[in-house]
């Protein structure tokens, strides 16, 4: 990894409403595929004391799942509750009809509150709290819809099943395989 990782990473989010998810090998930012955290390596760093040792220290206390996983997942929420910088150990699927579908459904088991498609920059939510969440979670299985294989027969809607929908059939094992 660079050696200026850690500050690159901290100016890139130091202002509210910038994020980053970043390779942990090459300290390179993605920018393709769909990003879903890791629950129980969350982090929240008020904005005034977030900084390259802010950093430093998260990586280092999550040195081994940060490794497994690849990926570290940084977001600067804007004010009110809840500001501050989120960490993450995030897992990267591809942009894909699949990679969608998987990191949906690896967020409901995780218990997160949404998974984030970073070609488009679209954020969907596993429980939508308001409309303006729902109106960008229609959004994002809209644009997951579009990616679904033509082998996949009409009778084959999951990305057209709510989030809810997707998180129930998890919890009842059911086997999402590819396109179906």
């Amino acid at each position: 990894m660079r050696e200026d990782f850690y500050g690159e990473i901290a100016k890139h989010v130091a202002e509210p409403g910038s994020g980053a998810t970043v390779s942990m090998q090459t300290g390179q930012p993605v920018t393709s595929g769909w990003a879903t955290a890791q629950a129980g390596h969350e982090h929240v760093e008020p904005s005034q004391t977030f900084s390259e040792d802010s950093l430093k220290r998260y990586a280092g206390a999550n040195r081994e799942p940060l490794e497994q996983a690849g990926y570290m997942g940084l977001w600067h929420a804007e004010g009110g509750r809840g500001a501050g910088v989120y960490h993450d150990v995030t897992e990267v699927r591809p942009n894909t009809y699949r990679g969608g579908v998987e990191s949906i459904a690896r967020g409901y088991q995780q218990n997160q509150d949404a998974v984030f498609n970073i070609d488009r920059m679209q954020e969907l939510s596993m429980r939508p709290k308001n409309r303006a969440e729902q109106r960008g979670t229609r959004a994002a299985m809209r644009s997951l819809r579009a990616q679904r294989p033509a082998s996949v027969g009409p009778e084959t809607t999951i990305s057209q099943m709510s989030p809810e929908a997707l998180g129930a059939a998890l919890r009842g094992r059911r086997t999402i395989q590819e396109g179906r």
